[in-house]
């Protein structure tokens, strides 16, 4: 399990922009009034902007996570009413910039997505449904390199005059080491009014995934498909040397450590895939020539 608490712990949000107490309006909210906005918490907003409206967010992040921080902006998401409950959604692609100066800095992926509001319903929690694809238009070291699929459920409900409860579950399939790693992920935030034009707020999100960790190919996204962090990969060729090189140099006229590296080949080579094998395929190779020529008796290759 992979859990994470929101990087604004607790955020103050400005005036003009929206008190996330205002989660509670209707999908026929005056314009005039307080706006619901995603930014800039995990948790998006459990309504629609009105019908016929045009609603821009921006925001910026610093992600750190084993030794990699990852700075990214400006974050935008374009919110279009399109009907009373229903609103189109476009993610323009950001842009990342690798703070320990290696590679990994560059544009992400573009994300199209369609958003619904369900409520409110009894017990006077507003509910909606986002469903949203992203597209691999970024950068080589930062898109995921696939189509990647996601669905929220955001939900608030007014506590008092000053307080609101919200949260969000979520599914998200993203594309990792070219394959799909689907992870679950679950908020909760409480938000206080301090006066009209300020809020303050705590929340919690985890994620989930089915396969747990970064990748080995280095890049590690979030539930979004979007690069959080850049590792440098952990090659199997670089595992297979640092395993096998010195203990095969230094043992080239001992038969029995010989040996036994070509057992643990033997043992390893099935549980790899075929793409894989040529790394141990290349240590065999070098422990028959140790044995040439030092003129060792060993055992066949497996």
């Amino acid at each position: 399990m992979l859990a994470r608490t929101s990087a604004a712990l607790i955020a103050f949000i400005l005036s003009g922009m929206v008190p996330l107490h205002g989660q509670d309006q209707p999908p026929s909210a005056d314009p005039s009034g307080p706006i619901a906005t995603d930014r800039p918490a995990v948790t998006n907003s459990s309504v629609v902007v009105p019908a016929g409206s045009l609603q821009a967010e921006n925001g910026f992040l610093e992600t750190s996570s084993q030794g990699q921080s990852v700075f990214d902006g400006p974050e935008s998401l374009v919110r279009f009413g399109i009907a009373k409950r229903t609103e189109l959604r476009f993610t323009v692609p950001d842009y990342f910039y690798n703070l320990n100066a290696g590679p990994g800095s560059g544009f992400g992926d573009f994300a199209l997505g369609v958003k619904e509001q369900l409520g409110p319903i009894p017990g006077k929690f507003d509910v909606s449904v986002i469903v949203f694809l992203s597209f691999p238009t970024g950068a080589n070291t930062v898109s995921s390199g696939g189509y990647d699929p996601g669905v929220q459920v955001p939900w608030s409900r007014a506590l008092s005059a000053n307080w609101t409860g919200a949260g969000m579950f979520s599914v998200y399939w993203p594309t990792q080491g070219r394959t799909r790693n689907v992870t679950g992920e679950s908020t909760f935030l409480l938000d206080r009014q301090i006066t009209k034009p300020w809020d303050a707020f705590v929340e919690y999100a985890g994620d989930f995934p089915e396969i747990g960790g970064p990748p080995l190919e280095g890049n590690w996204y979030d539930t979004g498909s979007r690069l959080r962090v850049w590792m440098p990969p952990v090659r199997l060729e670089r595992l297979a040397k640092l395993t096998f090189d010195q203990i095969r140099q230094a043992s080239a006229t001992t038969p029995a450590v010989l040996i036994r590296q070509l057992e643990a080949i033997g043992r390893l080579a099935p549980r790899l895939p075929d793409a894989c094998r040529q790394a141990l395929s290349d240590q065999a190779d070098a422990i028959l020539e140790n044995r040439e020529r030092a003129g060792c008796a060993g055992s066949p290759r497996p």
